[in-house]
């Protein structure tokens, strides 16, 4: 290739210098419910694409982990709280990254090149509806991440934290897949003093759904029912049918037989 047309090193590399976190919480009392740190996990890369944690290689096919502390920020009230991490990343196009309460995933992300070569950074939640998951779904009410980066490049990223749950869906044979879908918020606290350690709503939701498969569980072994009903009705009517055909063809072969001898006996 042809020097003029190689990329530099920066633009083929992100070189992050920090990775920021702010919880948004419904309740100020909730505060201490979270821990000293969080964990920043960056996924192996399929693609063998390059990364860096201070100035050390990530094998491809290696993850690696690193620590958010707890920080005090100016931009931290009663109502939110922050997370930092100073670690200098450098990472290619595809990067993929996660964080963790405990061991509970709260966020997924990637890092991007847009159409014009600026670096973009997309974020979602990555609650799922346990129980863990919708208290967390309780607790906050949305993520702000911010990455900042070598070159003036700062990335912001505001996600609803909002628990998926899964739905179960027949398939052939009779086998039920289960299939993510979003829910809302299933808690208010905006009159709540303090932070309960569970949902109630939730469990009675959870209730419902499981009400609900049964329901769809019954009406599927009653449609199945009909139908081998059906089958069995229509097996009795081919089986008197046939019945039917052979007692005609015995009679009209004895009563063949009968005019052929009653001709016989005239000539």
């Amino acid at each position: 290739m042809c020097r003029g047309f190689q990329q530099s090193e920066s633009e083929r590399f992100l070189k992050m210098k920090a990775f920021n976190l702010v919880f948004s919480l419904a309740n100020k009392s909730c505060v201490t419910t979270f821990p000293d740190s969080l964990t920043l996990h960056y996924l192996p890369r399929i693609n063998g694409t390059h990364l860096e944690i201070n100035h050390s290689m990530i094998k491809p096919d290696s993850p690696a982990f690193l620590t958010l502390h707890r920080v005090v920020s100016p931009l931290s009230d009663n109502y939110s709280v922050c997370f930092a991490s100073r670690e200098k990343v450098k990472a290619s196009q595809g990067a993929r990254f996660e964080v963790f309460f405990g061991d509970v995933r709260v966020l997924k992300g990637f890092f991007r090149k847009d159409w014009d070569d600026t670096w973009k950074m997309e974020c979602s939640c990555g609650l799922e509806c346990s129980s863990a998951g919708r208290i967390l779904q309780e607790i906050v009410k949305k993520s702000e991440v911010s990455v900042v980066a070598e070159g003036g490049v700062v990335m912001n990223e505001t996600v609803e934290i909002v628990a998926k749950r899964r739905q179960r869906r027949l398939l052939k044979g009779g086998t039920l897949e289960e299939i993510p879908e979003e829910t809302e918020y299933c808690y208010d606290f905006a009159d709540d003093e303090s932070c309960s350690s569970g949902c109630s709503c939730c469990e009675e939701f959870g209730e419902s759904e499981s009400e609900s498969c049964g329901d769809q569980e019954i009406a599927a072994a009653a449609e199945a029912e009909e139908e081998m009903e059906g089958e069995g009705s229509w097996a009795v009517d081919v089986g008197i049918w046939v019945l039917c055909l052979g007692v005609g063809l015995l009679v009209s072969r004895a009563s063949s037989k009968r005019l052929l001898r009653r001709r016989t006996a005239f000539l």
